[in-house]
């Protein structure tokens, strides 16, 4: 299942009439994950994290079930523990 499909399904959406408007709010996400340090091969994959991350922030962008707030801090949450796990941090030639 791709993110999009995956992020529509948590969303309870069944129409592709928003696909557009969901895509940019994923790739929105990604970009913000690769800002992060997220390893950029993680996020090309599509791994179920990068997923369960694009999830948490479509659910802040659309103030699903009126709890935009809560979901924003979850977002913010799991992403800043998923860029300190070594498996997702982008590797650094310092």
């Amino acid at each position: 299942m791709s993110v999009l499909e995956s992020v529509k399904a948590s969303q309870r959406v069944v129409n592709d009439k928003v696909n557009g408007e969901y895509q940019e709010m994923i790739d929105a996400c990604k970009n913000e994950l690769m800002r992060l340090g997220i390893s950029a091969e993680k996020i090309i994959a599509e791994d179920t994290e990068v997923t369960q991350a694009c999830k948490l922030y479509v659910h802040w962008m659309t103030d699903y079930e009126g709890k935009g707030s809560q979901w924003g801090v979850m977002y913010a949450n799991y992403v800043n523990a998923l860029s300190l796990h070594v498996e997702y941090r982008e590797e650094c030639d310092v």
